[in-house]
């Protein structure tokens, strides 16, 4: 099965996903996949390599699911502390949108 934007991905994921605290760390050691409703990280994630596996839309918000490897823990700490530039120009972006959105009243 292909999802709209031609990446491969698989019909039945077990969804083993575990969360540390409030961050979206996931303990890649017991868990092959990780999701996120974070559409900006995951849009850093792929930009990074992450292999998305299936995107579930049945609800509100989006579900990203992406295959874990040795790389997503790290990457997800370098968005969640900020040390992406990909990450800076996003809180960059949403702080003017918000100025201009203030302004206009």
């Amino acid at each position: 099965m292909r999802c709209f934007f031609g990446l491969d991905i698989l019909t039945t994921i077990p969804y083993n996903v575990r969360y540390i605290q409030d961050s979206d760390m996931v303990d890649i050691k017991k868990s092959s996949e990780y999701s996120t409703t974070d559409t900006a990280l995951a849009a850093f994630l792929v930009t990074s390599g992450i292999q998305l596996i299936d995107l579930n839309t049945g609800s509100s918000q989006a579900e990203f699911i992406f295959k874990s490897n040795g790389q997503l823990n790290d990457l997800i700490l370098q968005w969640d502390t900020g040390v992406s530039p990909v990450r800076q120009f996003y809180l960059a972006y949403k702080r003017f949108v918000r100025q201009i959105k203030e302004s206009n009243g």
